[in-house]
């Protein structure tokens, strides 16, 4: 799950330094969220996990 969201985040920092346009960085402003989103969820179940196994 952690791979899938830094896949969807990556992009997005690279488009931050390169000169966009509004539309372009709009595109990628969504898939980002739901990278950010996944990433979250993913740290969540790992430190459920390790709660779990102490």
């Amino acid at each position: 799950m952690m791979v899938i969201a830094l896949s969807m985040i990556l992009p997005l920092i690279g488009i931050l330094f390169s000169k966009i346009s509004a539309e372009d960085l709009i595109a990628f402003v969504f898939p980002a969220f739901i990278g950010v989103i996944l990433f979250y969820a993913a740290i969540r179940e790992m430190l459920e996990k390790r709660k779990f196994r102490k």
